[in-house]
C-alpha cells in the first residue's frame, strides 16, 4: 500500500494505493480506511489482489484538505470529477461503502460511460421506497455526550460486536 496527496485545483487529497491491473475506484464509509482506520482492512487488501486499488479521502477524512465549497452531493460529484481527472481516471470499476456508496450511485447515474462496474455496499441517502433513509451525519454525534450505540447499530449487525465497538468506542 502506497499514500501520497495529490493535488486537486490548489486543495490536497490523500489517495491510497494498492495492487496492479485494471483500475478500481473506491470511495470509503464511516467504518473504513480514511475514516477510522488508516490503513487498509482485510477485504481492501482481498481487492488489490485482482485489480489497482485507488482510494481517495472525502473531503476533511485523513489528510485531505476541507471543501467550503460543498454543499450538496452534487458538489461532491464535482469534487470527484476534478480527482478522476487528477488522477487520468477515464474508464473504471467502481466500488462504495456506506457514504462513499452514495457518492457512487451518483457518479454512476450521471456519468455511465466512466464506470464499467459498480458495487454498492450499505449505500447511504439513497431513496428505497417504503424504507426511511437514516441519517448518518446525525448518528455520527455522539449520544448523552459519549454514547455510539445508534451509529454502531446503523453501521453494523448489532451495536456490540468487537468490530462496531474497537471503530466506534463510546467514551
Amino acid at each position: 500500500m502506497s499514500g501520497r496527496i495529490i493535488d486537486v485545483n490548489g486543495r490536497k487529497v490523500h489517495v491510497l494505493e494498492n495492487g496492479s491491473g485494471a483500475p478500481l475506484l473506491y470511495l470509503h464509509g464511516f467504518a473504513d480506511v480514511h475514516s477510522v482506520k488508516e490503513s487498509w482492512l482485510p477485504f481492501h487488501e482481498m481487492l488489490a489482489k485482482q485489480a489497482r486499488l485507488i482510494a481517495p479521502a472525502h473531503p476533511g477524512c485523513a489528510q485531505t484538505d476541507e471543501n467550503k465549497d460543498i454543499e450538496s452531493v452534487e458538489d461532491v460529484l464535482f469534487h470527484y470529477l476534478e480527482i478522476l481527472d487528477a488522477l487520468k481516471l477515464e474508464r473504471f470499476d467502481l466500488v462504495g461503502s456506506c457514504v462513499g456508496g452514495w457518492i457512487a450511485a451518483e457518479l454512476a447515474v450521471r456519468h455511465p460511460e466512466k464506470i464499467r462496474k459498480l458495487v454498492l455496499i450499505g449505500a447511504t441517502g439513497l431513496f428505497v421506497e417504503g424504507e426511511l433513509i437514516g441519517d448518518i451525519f446525525m448518528m455520527a454525534q455522539p449520544e448523552y455526550g459519549s454514547s455510539y450505540a445508534s451509529l454502531r447499530e446503523m453501521l453494523f449487525a448489532t451495536a456490540n460486536q468487537p468490530d462496531a465497538l474497537d471503530m466506534f468506542p463510546d467514551g
